[in-house]
C-alpha cells in the first residue's frame, strides 16, 4: 500500500477506534501531567513568596514544569479540538489560525523543556565535579547564562514556522510541523497548499531534540563518575578488611537514572517515529497507542523525581502518619479543605492534620526535620534517611 492508502486506511470517514483514541487518550495524561506540573510551580512560588532562598536548580526545574504545563494544555488536553474542522480528526473545532497557535505552542514547549532539562544536567555536574555553591549561583549574571539561552533557543526553533505555513494538522493529536496536505511532498501529484519544506524543518527540530538527549545522558554520566571518583579517593582511609562503600555514587546513579528515565519514557517513541518517515511508512498502531499515552505524561513523570526525596524523607521519619498526611505535607496542601467523607475513610482526625500542616508551614517541630527547605532537585538527595546525628549527603 503507498502512504496514501494507509492514511486513508487509518484516518478515513469511519470512526476506527484509533481515530478516536488519538483525540481522547492524550487528554487523560495531559490532566495527570497538569496537575503535577501546578503542584511542582506551586512548591517554588510558595518558597519565594515566603522569602526562602531558592536554588538555581529549583527554578530551572519551575521552567521545565511550566514548558511542560503548557505542553499538556494546549498540545494533550485540547489536543484535536484545536484542529481545522475539515482536517478530519475526530473532535476537530477549529481552525487554521487555532492550528496555528497550538503548533506554535507545541513546538516552543517541548523544545523548552528539553532544552532546560540539558542545561539542568549540566548545572548538576558543575555542581558535583567543580564544587560550585549557592553563593556563586546566586549571582544573577551566572543565573541568567543559564536561564536565558534555552528559551532563546526554543523562540529560534518555534517562530520560522509561523512565517512558512508549517503548523498544520496531520495524523498526529496535536498540530504540529507538517505540510498541507498531509502527504502532498511525498506525492508529487499533491500539491502543497501550506508548509512546503516542514518536512525537513521537522528532521532538524528532532535533530536538535536528539542532540538535547544525548547532553543529558553525558552529563548524568559524568556526574556518576564524578561522585564516583571522589568516593575512590577515600578508599586509602579504609581499615585492612574494611569493605569498599559506593553508598554515594550507588543512589547519584539511580537519581540520575530516574532524570533520564523520566525524559526518556516520555519521548522513546517520538524518537522512533522518523525511522518509520525514511521508510515512507506509517507506524504499527501499537507504537501509535504509545505515542498517544508517555508524551502527554512528562509532567508527571518530573514531579514523580521531584517530589520523591521529600516523600521518602517525611514517610521515613514519620512512619506512623497516613499516607494522605504525608501527601499533604510533601505537596503543602491544606487539608482542612477535604470533604468530610474523604477524611473518614482515610482515619485520619483534623487535629493531626491541623497539627502537621501547621508544623510545615512555620518549618518549626517537625518529627524527623523540615524537608521543605532541602534543594528536592538535588541528585545528591539521599533515597533513605539516617540519623539526626549521622552523615548527611549535601
Amino acid at each position: 500500500k503507498d502512504r496514501r492508502a494507509q492514511i486513508t486506511e487509518k484516518m478515513g470517514d469511519s470512526r476506527s477506534t484509533l481515530d478516536i483514541s488519538i483525540a481522547i487518550i492524550p487528554k487523560i495524561g495531559g490532566i495527570f501531567s497538569l496537575i503535577a506540573c501546578t503542584l511542582i510551580m506551586r512548591d517554588v512560588f510558595i518558597k519565594w513568596h515566603g522569602k526562602k532562598y531558592v536554588p538555581l536548580t529549583s527554578i530551572i526545574v519551575f521552567c521545565i514544569s511550566v514548558a511542560d504545563w503548557l505542553y499538556s494544555l494546549f498540545s494533550a488536553f485540547l489536543s484535536t479540538w484545536m484542529a481545522p474542522v475539515d482536517s478530519g480528526l475526530y473532535l476537530a473545532s477549529g481552525n487554521t489560525q487555532t492550528c496555528t497557535a497550538q503548533g506554535f505552542i507545541t513546538t516552543l514547549s517541548l523544545a523548552a523543556s528539553m532544552s532546560y532539562y540539558a542545561v539542568l544536567m549540566i548545572l548538576y555536574w558543575l555542581i558535583v565535579n567543580f564544587g560550585w555553591t549557592e553563593t556563586r549561583l546566586s549571582k544573577w549574571r551566572l543565573r541568567l547564562a543559564f536561564l536565558l539561552p534555552p528559551i532563546i533557543i526554543s523562540f529560534g526553533l518555534a517562530i520560522p514556522p509561523l512565517f512558512l505555513g508549517m503548523y498544520n494538522s496531520g495524523i498526529s493529536y496535536t498540530c504540529f510541523i507538517f505540510p498541507y496536505p498531509f502527504e502532498c511532498e511525498d506525492r508529487p501529484e499533491v500539491e502543497c497548499t501550506r508548509g512546503q519544506g516542514a518536512w525537513a524543518y521537522w528532521s532538524s527540530y528532532w535533530l536538535y531534540a536528539l542532540l538535547c538527549n544525548l547532553v543529558i545522558i553525558m552529563f548524568v554520566s559524568l556526574l556518576i563518575f564524578s561522585v564516583f571518583k571522589t568516593e575512590r579517593k577515600t578508599d586509602k582511609y579504609l581499615t585492612k578488611g574494611q569493605d569498599k562503600r559506593r553508598v554515594n555514587t550507588i543512589k547519584t546513579a539511580w537519581q540520575g537514572i530516574r532524570y533520564i528515565g523520566a525524559f526518556m519514557l516520555a519521548y522513546i517513541s517520538l524518537y522512533i517515529f522518523p525511522a518509520f518517515r525514511l521508510t515512507n511508512k506509517l507506524p504499527p498502531d501499537a507504537l501509535i497507542y504509545v505515542n498517544l499515552t508517555l508524551p502527554p505524561l512528562l509532567g508527571f513523570f518530573n514531579s514523580f523525581v521531584y517530589f520523591r526525596p521529600r516523600w521518602i524523607t517525611y514517610r521515613e521519619n514519620n512512619p506512623d502518619k497516613s499516607w494522605i498526611v504525608c501527601l499533604g505535607t510533601i505537596f503543602n496542601v491544606d487539608l482542612d479543605y477535604l470533604p468530610e467523607l474523604t477524611r473518614r475513610a482515610s482515619s485520619i482526625s483534623r487535629r493531626s492534620i491541623t497539627t502537621s500542616i501547621s508544623r510545615f508551614n512555620t518549618g518549626s517541630g517537625l518529627s524527623g526535620g523540615n524537608t521543605s527547605d532541602e534543594d528536592l532537585t538535588s541528585p545528591l538527595f539521599k533515597d533513605s534517611v539516617e540519623s539526626r546525628d549521622g552523615p548527611r549527603v549535601t
